[in-house]
């Protein structure tokens, strides 16, 4: 061994572990586990009901939730709540998480129940991922220790590993993360083709990762939605990055939602890949809600955005009510034709004179209702806090860190 570890250990041999469990009074399912100084306190919670797309469906979910307490690290970090919303680590960290949990439960046996495991670490000395994956896992059995027949299919166990100096070690503390050359994370599961199969993709980390195709042609989307989605565990491509590029759908349904869903149904049958795509427009009140579905369309096939809003304008001229909104509708569809949608909308009203360099389409020309500014006038990351696609983009950003 050409490496000497700081504390001593063998190249193979992992940190003492230890699992306190029953230690929540009120959490269904509860454990302690310490993977030598890094500590995760996991609760499981075991709900009557399934997120809204399970509905009516027979089956169950489990997902996780992971944080860090501000001094679990040898210097206090601002909590992520405070900062406004988790970072992408920490997204990445509990859809790993979750896709673990999941792969120990089966899902139909669970019936239309939730489980939801909050992994909390405590102290962090490397490995906290896979601790939380550990203990996850027994504070989920723990959670249903009482249902019979017992949900539980396989067990699930996590191990850190890495290469330093061309030496692979075993649950690697933080000292010896800081400095290997890679790491991967295993998840093995009780059944011997489990974990075969989960070690070997996790020690390829390249192609661990989900391509997710953003169904659009418009460079605006494909840049906001990157914005959005940056963080994640995804490798995010657009239509001309595929080989052949598929065809463009075609935008003939009556709301946003249909063609929304119409898009990205189209475009996941023809890519093979999970796609998300959206439809998105104006709603202007004073003219029934035009232009609506055919927001890029109303004013001519090939208007540029200048001409668009210009035409807006003119359409507008001497009317007093100018109160406008901007809707998105965003779906997220499998190649089987399974689909999920998530909207937002913003209020406002139509200016008098375009204004702002930022954005795209008729954001030069709509005032957000209470602040003043256009939506062109906004800095990216403010956009995408009060954005019609912003709001749709957070609740599919959640969808997909919990495990889509």
């Amino acid at each position: 061994m050409s490496f000497a570890r700081p504390d001593g250990r063998r190249p193979r041999a992992l940190r003492p572990i230890g699992i306190e469990l029953g230690v929540s009074k009120f959490a269904e399912g509860s454990a302690r586990i310490s993977f030598g100084d890094t500590q995760v306190l996991c609760l499981a919670t075991l709900q009557e009901s399934v997120p809204k797309h399970l509905e009516g469906k027979g089956t169950g979910w489990v997902t996780a939730e992971y944080a860090m307490l501000p001094r679990s690290t040898p210097e206090r970090s601002q909590r992520e709540s405070i900062a406004g919303r988790p970072g992408g680590r920490t997204f990445e960290i509990q859809r790993l998480v979750g896709r673990a949990l999941r792969a120990a439960v089966d899902l139909k046996a669970l019936g239309p129940r939730s489980v939801i495991v909050d992994c909390e670490v405590i102290q962090a000395d490397g490995g906290t991922r896979t601790a939380a994956i550990t203990g996850g896992f027994v504070a989920l059995a723990h959670a249903l220790r009482k249902m019979k027949p017992s949900p539980i299919a396989r067990h699930v166990a996590a191990v850190s590993a890495g290469f330093i100096g061309g030496e692979l070690l075993l649950d690697l503390a933080y000292a010896e993360d800081s400095i290997a050359d890679a790491d991967v994370n295993v998840v093995a599961t009780s059944d011997g083709e489990g974990a075969r199969h989960r070690a070997t993709r996790r020690a390829r980390v390249s192609e661990d990762r989900h391509r997710l195709l953003i169904g659009s042609a418009n460079p605006g989307k494909l840049r906001e939605y990157r914005e959005i989605l940056q963080g994640l565990d995804l490798e995010l491509v657009a239509p001309q990055d595929l080989v052949p590029v598929p065809p463009e759908p075609d935008e003939t349904g009556a709301t946003f939602a249909e063609n929304g869903e119409a898009k990205a149904r189209a475009y996941a049958r023809s890519s093979g890949l999970v796609t998300v795509a959206d439809d998105s427009g104006l709603e202007v009140f004073a003219l029934r809600g035009a232009p609506g579905v055919r927001s890029r369309r109303f004013f001519g096939e090939h208007a540029s955005a200048e001409e668009r809003n210009a035409k807006l304008l003119a359409l507008l001229d001497g009317v007093t009510d100018r109160r406008a909104r901007f809707v998105c509708v965003t779906a997220l569809c499998r190649p089987d034709g399974a689909c999920e949608l998530f909207d937002g909308e913003v209020l406002g009203e139509i200016g008098y004179a375009p204004r702002g360099e930022q954005g795209f389409g008729y954001d030069p020309v709509f005032v957000i209702a209470g602040d003043g500014r256009t939506m062109a006038d906004l800095p990216s990351g403010e956009k995408h806090r009060i954005s019609h696609r912003g709001l749709a983009g957070a609740k599919l950003r959640a969808r997909l860190a919990a495990g889509a």
